[in-house]
């Protein structure tokens, strides 16, 4: 985040840290995490861009779903993969699954997982030599499978207000496009 110091510069890792009291460290990230602690979300969707695809470079997380997959998300991610992979020419720049116990101390799906006990992924495109709209796509592409499965939405990734047919409860679903704090654009 521009104008703040180097520790705090990653909104991702303001978010309460393990074993830490539970308080973001930024007055955005304070804000965020109070949201997310008032809607207590059964699921937590984190979207994220790294510089290498990871079937190339396996030091980034680029083009893969982090998650901790169990019997009953495994199949929902594993759908997500298979949509956004046939959106993919080349095998070798196809999305994969990494499945960890913990990611990243302080960042987001970590916090809602640990703290929320909510079900989270961090859905990682590739920036480096992918455009802007290719890396939206993607993400809509597995947001949208993932909502799909969930029953929360009947409409394809190109819609970007939906509700779910029949539904008789507001539920909301929040979908920011726009460049995030790194600024490149390519």
């Amino acid at each position: 985040m521009p104008g703040q110091p180097a520790e705090h510069a990653d909104l991702n890792r303001n978010f309460p840290k393990s074993g830490k009291p539970d308080q973001a460290e930024t007055e955005l990230g304070q804000s965020i995490w109070a949201f997310a602690k008032e809607l207590r979300p059964d699921w937590v969707l984190d979207l994220h861009e790294g510089i290498a695809i990871h079937r190339q470079n396996p030091d980034s997380n680029a083009s893969t779903i982090l998650c901790r997959p169990d019997e009953t998300t495994r199949p929902i991610f594993e759908r997500a993969l298979a949509a956004v992979n046939a959106s993919i020419e080349d095998p070798d720049s196809h999305f994969m699954m990494k499945s960890r116990s913990k990611t990243a101390n302080g960042r987001l799906a970590r916090a809602a997982m640990e703290r929320l006990g909510a079900t989270s992924a961090i859905l990682e495109t590739t920036y480096s030599g992918i455009p802007l709209a290719v890396r939206i796509r993607q993400h809509r592409l597995m947001v949208n499978r993932i909502l799909r499965d969930l029953g929360m939405v009947s409409a394809g990734s190109d819609d970007l207000v939906f509700r779910a047919e029949g539904d008789t409860e507001t539920i909301w679903i929040a979908i920011y496009q726009d460049q995030g704090v790194g600024g490149n654009l390519a």
